[in-house]
Protein backbone atom coordinates (compact mmCIF):
# COMPACT_ATOMS: atom_id res chain seq x y z
CA UNK A 1 0.00 0.00 0.00
CA UNK A 2 2.67 2.82 0.91
CA UNK A 3 4.40 1.42 -2.16
CA UNK A 4 1.38 2.50 -4.46
CA UNK A 5 0.77 5.58 -2.46
CA UNK A 6 4.84 6.45 -3.37
CA UNK A 7 4.22 5.60 -7.04
CA UNK A 8 1.40 7.22 -7.55
CA UNK A 9 2.70 10.56 -6.16
CA UNK A 10 5.82 10.58 -8.16
CA UNK A 11 3.89 9.80 -11.35
CA UNK A 12 1.52 12.38 -10.43
CA UNK A 13 4.09 14.47 -9.80
CA UNK A 14 6.20 13.43 -12.86
CA UNK A 15 3.07 14.66 -15.03
CA UNK A 16 2.43 17.59 -13.94
CA UNK A 17 5.86 18.47 -15.72
CA UNK A 18 5.94 21.40 -12.84
CA UNK A 19 8.60 23.42 -15.00
CA UNK A 20 6.40 23.85 -17.76
CA UNK A 21 3.23 23.93 -16.20
CA UNK A 22 4.49 26.81 -13.97
CA UNK A 23 5.73 28.99 -17.21
CA UNK A 24 2.24 27.95 -19.19
CA UNK A 25 -0.03 28.47 -16.59
CA UNK A 26 1.73 29.89 -13.59
CA UNK A 27 2.46 33.01 -16.08
CA UNK A 28 -0.73 33.81 -17.85
CA UNK A 29 -2.48 33.47 -14.24
CA UNK A 30 0.47 35.76 -11.84
CA UNK A 31 0.44 38.26 -15.06
CA UNK A 32 -3.73 38.32 -15.04
CA UNK A 33 -3.46 38.63 -10.91
CA UNK A 34 -1.51 41.76 -11.38
CA UNK A 35 -3.65 43.67 -13.99
CA UNK A 36 -6.71 42.88 -11.14
CA UNK A 37 -4.94 44.26 -8.56
CA UNK A 38 -4.28 47.53 -10.70
CA UNK A 39 -7.90 47.62 -11.21
CA UNK A 40 -9.56 47.24 -7.47
CA UNK A 41 -6.50 46.79 -5.03
CA UNK A 42 -7.03 44.74 -2.36
CA UNK A 43 -10.88 44.24 -3.08
CA UNK A 44 -9.61 40.99 -5.09
CA UNK A 45 -12.38 38.20 -5.55
CA UNK A 46 -9.51 35.29 -3.82
CA UNK A 47 -11.60 32.99 -3.32
CA UNK A 48 -12.95 32.67 -7.42
CA UNK A 49 -9.36 33.52 -7.94
CA UNK A 50 -7.30 30.84 -5.96
CA UNK A 51 -10.74 28.34 -7.48
CA UNK A 52 -9.68 29.04 -10.92
CA UNK A 53 -6.21 28.63 -10.66
CA UNK A 54 -7.12 24.86 -9.46
CA UNK A 55 -9.06 24.31 -12.36
CA UNK A 56 -6.25 25.77 -14.43
CA UNK A 57 -3.59 24.07 -13.36
CA UNK A 58 -5.71 20.83 -13.31
CA UNK A 59 -6.58 21.54 -16.85
CA UNK A 60 -3.07 21.93 -17.70
CA UNK A 61 -0.73 19.72 -15.44
CA UNK A 62 -3.09 16.45 -15.23
CA UNK A 63 -6.03 16.93 -18.27
CA UNK A 64 -3.50 17.94 -20.96
CA UNK A 65 -0.62 16.08 -20.09
CA UNK A 66 -2.72 13.13 -18.81
CA UNK A 67 -4.46 13.03 -22.39
CA UNK A 68 -1.50 13.50 -24.80
CA UNK A 69 0.93 11.43 -22.89
CA UNK A 70 -1.37 8.40 -23.73
CA UNK A 71 -2.43 9.11 -27.00
CA UNK A 72 1.14 9.56 -28.04
CA UNK A 73 2.23 6.18 -26.68
CA UNK A 74 -0.90 4.61 -28.38
CA UNK A 75 0.35 6.07 -31.82
CA UNK A 76 4.13 5.25 -31.07
CA UNK A 77 5.16 9.13 -30.54
CA UNK A 78 6.78 8.25 -27.63
CA UNK A 79 8.09 4.64 -28.16
CA UNK A 80 10.59 6.62 -30.75
CA UNK A 81 11.12 9.58 -28.38
CA UNK A 82 14.67 10.04 -26.84
CA UNK A 83 12.87 11.58 -24.16
CA UNK A 84 15.16 14.24 -23.14
CA UNK A 85 13.77 18.40 -23.16
CA UNK A 86 10.28 17.01 -25.15
CA UNK A 87 6.93 18.08 -24.05
CA UNK A 88 6.40 14.23 -23.29
CA UNK A 89 6.92 13.43 -18.90
CA UNK A 90 7.80 9.93 -19.90
CA UNK A 91 5.74 8.12 -16.82
CA UNK A 92 4.46 5.22 -18.73
CA UNK A 93 7.88 3.89 -20.66
CA UNK A 94 9.36 4.14 -17.58
CA UNK A 95 6.53 2.32 -15.40
CA UNK A 96 5.51 5.57 -13.06
CA UNK A 97 1.80 5.03 -14.37
CA UNK A 98 0.04 2.62 -16.82
CA UNK A 99 -1.79 3.81 -20.14
CA UNK A 100 -4.75 3.14 -18.45
CA UNK A 101 -3.79 5.47 -15.22
CA UNK A 102 -2.35 7.87 -17.51
CA UNK A 103 -5.60 8.30 -19.27
CA UNK A 104 -7.65 8.57 -16.36
CA UNK A 105 -5.60 11.06 -14.50
CA UNK A 106 -6.16 12.85 -17.51
CA UNK A 107 -10.27 12.62 -17.46
CA UNK A 108 -9.95 13.06 -13.43
CA UNK A 109 -7.94 16.87 -14.56
CA UNK A 110 -10.35 17.77 -17.36
CA UNK A 111 -13.54 16.73 -14.81
CA UNK A 112 -12.54 18.94 -11.92
CA UNK A 113 -11.49 21.79 -14.62
CA UNK A 114 -15.35 21.31 -15.82
CA UNK A 115 -16.94 21.42 -11.98
CA UNK A 116 -15.24 24.51 -11.05
CA UNK A 117 -15.54 26.24 -14.28
CA UNK A 118 -19.67 25.69 -13.82
CA UNK A 119 -19.41 27.18 -10.52
CA UNK A 120 -17.60 30.18 -11.62
CA UNK A 121 -20.54 30.31 -14.68
CA UNK A 122 -22.93 31.07 -11.95
CA UNK A 123 -21.30 34.12 -11.01
CA UNK A 124 -19.51 35.39 -14.35
CA UNK A 125 -21.84 34.34 -16.77
CA UNK A 126 -20.97 33.53 -20.50
CA UNK A 127 -17.18 35.02 -20.03
CA UNK A 128 -16.33 31.92 -18.33
CA UNK A 129 -17.82 29.36 -20.57
CA UNK A 130 -16.07 31.11 -22.86
CA UNK A 131 -12.97 30.55 -20.98
CA UNK A 132 -13.92 27.66 -20.02
CA UNK A 133 -14.30 25.60 -22.98
CA UNK A 134 -11.44 27.06 -24.34
CA UNK A 135 -9.77 25.18 -21.04
CA UNK A 136 -11.37 21.81 -21.68
CA UNK A 137 -11.49 21.66 -25.46
CA UNK A 138 -7.55 22.96 -25.80
CA UNK A 139 -6.54 19.66 -24.45
CA UNK A 140 -8.52 17.66 -26.13
CA UNK A 141 -8.46 19.07 -29.70
CA UNK A 142 -4.51 19.26 -29.12
CA UNK A 143 -3.91 15.69 -29.12
CA UNK A 144 -7.03 13.50 -29.98
CA UNK A 145 -8.71 12.67 -33.65
CA UNK A 146 -10.61 14.26 -35.07
CA UNK A 147 -8.74 17.80 -34.35
CA UNK A 148 -5.43 16.21 -32.63
CA UNK A 149 -3.41 19.75 -33.36
CA UNK A 150 -0.57 18.72 -32.01
CA UNK A 151 0.17 16.28 -35.25
CA UNK A 152 -0.38 19.01 -37.32
CA UNK A 153 1.63 22.23 -38.10
CA UNK A 154 1.02 25.16 -35.82
CA UNK A 155 -0.56 23.62 -33.14
CA UNK A 156 1.23 26.83 -31.00
CA UNK A 157 -0.77 29.23 -32.69
CA UNK A 158 -3.61 27.21 -32.99
CA UNK A 159 -4.28 26.12 -28.98
CA UNK A 160 -1.25 27.56 -26.85
CA UNK A 161 -1.90 31.00 -27.72
CA UNK A 162 -5.53 31.35 -26.86
CA UNK A 163 -5.23 29.15 -24.22
CA UNK A 164 -2.55 31.74 -22.42
CA UNK A 165 -4.64 34.66 -23.45
CA UNK A 166 -7.57 32.63 -21.99
CA UNK A 167 -5.62 32.50 -18.17
CA UNK A 168 -4.28 35.78 -18.50
CA UNK A 169 -7.75 37.77 -19.09
CA UNK A 170 -9.63 34.51 -17.18
CA UNK A 171 -7.79 35.24 -13.27
CA UNK A 172 -8.09 39.00 -14.15
CA UNK A 173 -11.99 38.34 -14.64
CA UNK A 174 -12.25 36.14 -11.45
CA UNK A 175 -9.89 38.45 -9.25
CA UNK A 176 -11.06 41.95 -10.84
CA UNK A 177 -15.05 41.59 -12.30
CA UNK A 178 -13.44 42.47 -15.55
CA UNK A 179 -11.61 42.19 -18.08
CA UNK A 180 -9.22 44.49 -19.89
CA UNK A 181 -7.52 44.96 -23.39
CA UNK A 182 -4.40 45.07 -21.51
CA UNK A 183 -4.89 41.68 -20.48
CA UNK A 184 -5.19 40.51 -23.48
CA UNK A 185 -2.32 42.19 -24.96
CA UNK A 186 -0.10 40.82 -22.11
CA UNK A 187 -1.52 37.28 -22.76
CA UNK A 188 -0.44 37.53 -26.00
CA UNK A 189 2.48 38.60 -25.35
CA UNK A 190 3.32 36.04 -22.93
CA UNK A 191 1.31 33.47 -25.13
CA UNK A 192 4.93 34.81 -27.89
CA UNK A 193 7.68 34.19 -25.29
CA UNK A 194 5.83 30.41 -24.38
CA UNK A 195 5.57 29.24 -28.01
CA UNK A 196 9.11 30.64 -28.57
CA UNK A 197 10.29 28.02 -25.98
CA UNK A 198 7.68 25.41 -27.46
CA UNK A 199 9.46 25.65 -30.95
CA UNK A 200 13.09 24.41 -29.49
CA UNK A 201 11.07 21.59 -27.74
CA UNK A 202 9.99 20.22 -30.34
CA UNK A 203 13.50 19.64 -31.91
CA UNK A 204 14.63 16.41 -29.49
CA UNK A 205 11.66 14.99 -31.01
CA UNK A 206 12.34 15.54 -34.78
CA UNK A 207 13.23 12.41 -36.01
CA UNK A 208 10.52 10.73 -33.83
CA UNK A 209 7.53 12.60 -34.88
CA UNK A 210 8.84 12.29 -38.65
CA UNK A 211 9.07 8.85 -38.86
CA UNK A 212 5.17 8.34 -37.09
CA UNK A 213 3.65 10.91 -39.36
CA UNK A 214 3.47 13.75 -36.33
CA UNK A 215 3.63 16.67 -38.15
CA UNK A 216 5.06 19.66 -36.18
CA UNK A 217 6.02 22.74 -37.18
CA UNK A 218 9.49 21.91 -36.97
CA UNK A 219 8.63 18.70 -39.29
CA UNK A 220 7.00 20.57 -41.93
CA UNK A 221 9.26 23.62 -42.54
CA UNK A 222 12.41 21.75 -41.63
CA UNK A 223 14.41 21.13 -38.89
CA UNK A 224 16.89 24.39 -39.71
CA UNK A 225 13.95 26.87 -39.68
CA UNK A 226 13.48 25.83 -35.55
CA UNK A 227 15.92 29.11 -34.93
CA UNK A 228 13.85 31.21 -37.39
CA UNK A 229 10.31 30.38 -36.50
CA UNK A 230 11.49 30.52 -32.74
CA UNK A 231 13.37 34.19 -32.95
CA UNK A 232 10.19 35.53 -34.83
CA UNK A 233 7.55 34.20 -32.64
CA UNK A 234 10.02 36.00 -29.46
CA UNK A 235 9.94 38.99 -31.46
CA UNK A 236 6.48 39.37 -31.76
CA UNK A 237 6.12 39.45 -28.15
CA UNK A 238 8.88 42.06 -28.14
CA UNK A 239 6.73 44.61 -30.58
CA UNK A 240 3.42 44.03 -28.70
CA UNK A 241 5.07 45.11 -25.68
CA UNK A 242 5.92 48.40 -27.26
CA UNK A 243 1.96 48.98 -27.54
CA UNK A 244 1.66 48.16 -24.00
CA UNK A 245 4.44 50.29 -22.92
CA UNK A 246 3.11 53.52 -24.79
CA UNK A 247 -0.93 52.82 -24.15
CA UNK A 248 -0.35 51.00 -20.45
CA UNK A 249 2.91 52.51 -19.25
CA UNK A 250 6.20 51.55 -17.90
CA UNK A 251 5.73 47.94 -16.39
CA UNK A 252 6.11 46.37 -20.23
CA UNK A 253 9.87 48.04 -20.41
CA UNK A 254 10.87 44.58 -18.86
CA UNK A 255 9.84 42.71 -21.79
CA UNK A 256 13.18 43.92 -24.08
CA UNK A 257 15.13 42.65 -21.26
CA UNK A 258 14.01 39.44 -21.02
CA UNK A 259 13.70 38.89 -24.69
CA UNK A 260 17.01 40.33 -25.29
CA UNK A 261 18.73 37.41 -23.34
CA UNK A 262 16.75 34.96 -24.65
CA UNK A 263 17.37 36.20 -28.68
CA UNK A 264 21.20 35.02 -26.85
CA UNK A 265 20.14 31.72 -26.02
CA UNK A 266 18.53 31.35 -30.01
CA UNK A 267 21.49 32.40 -31.30
CA UNK A 268 23.37 29.68 -30.27
CA UNK A 269 20.40 27.21 -31.27
CA UNK A 270 21.99 24.14 -32.96
CA UNK A 271 18.84 22.53 -34.67
CA UNK A 272 21.04 19.49 -35.33
CA UNK A 273 22.10 19.25 -31.56
CA UNK A 274 19.04 17.52 -29.26
CA UNK A 275 21.08 18.09 -26.29
CA UNK A 276 21.82 21.56 -26.61
CA UNK A 277 18.27 21.87 -27.59
CA UNK A 278 16.82 20.40 -24.48
CA UNK A 279 19.16 23.15 -22.30
CA UNK A 280 18.63 25.81 -23.98
CA UNK A 281 14.59 24.55 -23.73
CA UNK A 282 14.76 24.93 -20.27
CA UNK A 283 16.65 28.36 -19.97
CA UNK A 284 14.15 29.88 -22.61
CA UNK A 285 11.55 28.56 -20.26
CA UNK A 286 12.74 29.51 -17.16
CA UNK A 287 13.25 33.22 -18.39
CA UNK A 288 10.10 33.20 -19.89
CA UNK A 289 8.49 32.23 -16.64
CA UNK A 290 10.93 35.31 -14.81
CA UNK A 291 9.18 37.59 -17.13
CA UNK A 292 6.30 37.00 -16.48
CA UNK A 293 7.00 37.24 -12.67
CA UNK A 294 8.80 40.46 -13.19
CA UNK A 295 5.81 41.65 -15.44
CA UNK A 296 3.33 41.21 -13.11
CA UNK A 297 5.57 42.90 -10.01
CA UNK A 298 6.18 45.76 -11.90
CA UNK A 299 2.28 46.33 -12.72
CA UNK A 300 1.83 45.99 -9.09
CA UNK A 301 4.40 48.59 -8.00
CA UNK A 302 2.77 51.25 -10.39
CA UNK A 303 -0.59 50.88 -8.45
CA UNK A 304 0.97 50.84 -5.66
CA UNK A 305 2.92 54.27 -6.78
Amino acid sequence: MRYTIIRYAKGLYQLSRLDPAASWAGGAFVIGAALAYYQVGTALLWQNGLLALVGVTSAISFGAHGINDTYDWLTGTDKESIGKGTGGSRVIPQGKFSVVETATVGVIGLTITFVIFVYLFLDYGWPILVLGTIAIGAPLTYSLPPFKFAYRPFAELIVVVPTLIGVTIGSELVLSGTITWTGGLAGCVHAAFSISWFVVSRLPDYEPDKRVGKTTTVVYLGRDTAPFIATVYLLCGVGLSVVGLVTFGWPFAVTPVFGAFMLVGLSRLDPDNPEQASTIRYRQMRLTTMHAVALALAIVILRMS
